[in-house]
């Protein structure tokens, strides 16, 4: 059943990157079309295309996340500033990693920022908080990231029991937590009510050294 789980979420991203350009392909491609009978006097109709064009844009990025192709400092720098930008009145999102050229292996990748994404997404639906920040630093046989809010917190429980999300539908934490395992990165989530949310991950070259960190 693990084993299934993870070819699942493998699919489910090979489905992400299909779709993605699909939509990139074919439905900016006929927007592109369909903005040329739009009398440029019709500033209602103009507006709502550009909205429009944004908004499939930036599911477009969702899915197939573009500054991944330039590296995972790249695209975290631009996850943090589309999240600010959609979201003017908060909560501030701040990335302090250090500037790095390295690069891991495009599943590595991928996969790290899907978690430091989601975690974000987590907490600008559900923590009530004003800042949230990704800290921590990359080097060529290691990365270290921490998403921190100071939101409402919950009462996080000792240890991460994967049946138990499933069964309570926590799909997100759920999903956080195996694509780490997919990559034999370690995961785990702090939080206290009141307290806000740190959720941590840690990945390394060598497997056996970042678990006992």
């Amino acid at each position: 059943m693990r084993a299934l789980y993870f070819a699942d979420i493998d699919r489910n991203e090979v489905e992400r990157l299909h779709l993605g350009a699909e939509l990139h392909d074919d439905v900016l491609g006929q927007m592109s079309l369909l903005s040329q009978s739009i009398e440029s006097s019709n500033l209602k109709a103009v507006s709502a295309y550009e909205q429009s064009v944004l908004r499939i844009r930036e599911i477009i990025n969702g899915l197939r996340p573009a500054m991944l192709n330039f590296g995972l400092r790249p695209a975290l720098e631009t996850l943090v500033d589309e999240l600010n930008e959609r979201l003017p009145q908060g909560p501030k999102l701040e990335l302090d990693l250090p500037e790095a050229l390295i690069r891991y292996d495009s599943r590595v990748e991928l996969y790290l920022f899907r978690v430091v994404q989601q975690a974000c997404s987590n907490a600008v639906q559900h923590a009530a908080c004003q800042h949230i920040r990704i800290t921590g630093s990359l080097s060529e046989t290691a990365v270290e990231v921490l998403v921190s809010d100071d939101g409402k917190g919950f009462a996080a429980a000792q240890g991460i029991d994967l049946p138990a999300l499933l069964a309570g539908k926590h799909f997100g934490l759920a999903g956080m937590y195996e694509r780490a395992a997919l990559i034999g990165a370690e995961f785990n989530i702090q939080s206290r009510p009141g307290e806000g949310t740190r959720v941590s991950l840690n990945w390394s070259t060598f497997p056996s050294a970042a678990a006992g960190s």
